[in-house]
């Protein structure tokens, strides 16, 4: 299947060394990955489990499934039990 991973690749255009405000949010419908209040990628679930735990889907923080670990620090982790808006991920990335 497809996934929506934020590699360095995606963040090529970010500078070393300066903090960016990710989110990353899946509804009924799709996951939506965001930098700085921007919205980067979307994949859409197609009948996948809406439900984290349920299903082949997983959603990993600073690590993948192939152990691969994320290289830098990790602030302020925050999980939702509804997907927030463009325009609440906007005000949040803003702060």
């Amino acid at each position: 299947g497809s996934n929506l991973v934020v590699t360095p690749n995606t963040l090529s255009s970010m500078v070393a060394q300066k903090w960016v405000h990710l989110a990353f949010t899946r509804d009924g419908h799709n996951f939506k990955a965001y930098i700085d209040g921007k919205q980067i990628g979307r994949l859409p679930i197609e009948g996948k489990s809406a439900g984290y735990g349920f299903g082949t889907q997983r959603f990993y923080v600073g690590n993948r499934h192939t152990g691969q670990g994320f290289i830098g620090t990790i602030d302020e982790v925050k999980i939702y039990k509804r997907a927030l808006s463009a325009e609440e991920i906007g005000q949040l990335s803003s702060n």
